[in-house]
């Protein structure tokens, strides 16, 4: 998520292969409990369910997509 973070602030894609994205978020709904959340992955945002993989684990990891 950091390299999002970087890659949003410089404009450029934030995009990640499709089966990497799709483990990440599988990783990180198991593993980032409420409890570890703080400034470096704020609350969920809430993104629709039919959304892009990238939209969605942004969206989970507390950053606003697009």
């Amino acid at each position: 998520m950091h390299a999002w973070d970087l890659a949003q602030a410089t404009g450029q894609s934030t995009e990640l292969g499709l089966e990497l994205a799709e483990d990440a978020l599988a990783w990180g709904r198991e593993n980032l409990k409420p409890q570890f959340r703080g400034q470096a992955f704020g609350p969920e945002i809430s993104v629709a369910q039919n959304a892009p993989v990238y939209d969605r684990l942004a969206g989970f990891f507390g950053r606003t997509p697009g």
